[in-house]
């Protein structure tokens, strides 16, 4: 069985309220994109892209996720936490669907109705997928990376050529 924790024992804080406001504008289709900043340890991660996809997920379990960070492990570990989520009688009820049995990977995991979510590292190769959703989720490694003009070009090229390629015309990010 799986396990899986999301703190909802404390309320969320005012910061916290102001992202799920705006994610709640991007579900609604007010706005299209959405970029969120805010220093290390805020919850971006645990809102945008943990609770956010699965909740999209759940409301839509025909439509694809493409979830990406600055490494395939890290992309493959929020995949996992929220693989695990989906895997629970909580999830399953608000989706009224459950993950399909062949499609449970760490890597890409699906519903029974066709929708999933993959994950992807950046600058890897996404071919054969079709997202309804993007989130891009710590995309540069750190310092030393931020600060080459050389890494920046070779992850906007990236962005454009295969992340903002894989989302359909009425997609969001």
């Amino acid at each position: 069985e799986a396990t899986a924790s999301i703190d909802f024992q404390h309320p969320p804080a005012r910061h916290h309220q102001l992202i799920i406001r705006e994610l709640e504008r991007l579900e609604r289709g007010e706005i299209r994109r959405l970029m969120i900043l805010a220093p290390p340890g805020s919850a971006k991660s645990t809102y945008c892209s943990i609770q956010y996809p699965l909740w999209h997920l759940a409301r839509a379990p025909q439509e694809n996720i493409l979830c990406a960070s600055n490494s395939q492990e890290l992309a493959e570990n929020f995949n996992r936490r929220r693989r695990n989520l989906a895997l629970t009688p909580q999830w399953m009820a608000l989706s009224q669907t459950k993950l399909a049995e062949d499609l449970q990977g760490a890597g890409h995991f699906g519903t029974q109705r066709q929708g999933g979510v993959r994950a992807a590292g950046v600058g890897s190769s996404i071919v054969g997928f079709r997202s309804h959703l993007n989130v891009l989720d710590d995309p540069i490694r750190g310092h030393e990376e931020a600060l080459s003009s050389s890494a920046l070009d070779k992850q906007w090229d990236w962005f454009h050529s295969e992340f903002r390629a894989r989302l359909v015309p009425s997609g969001r990010e």
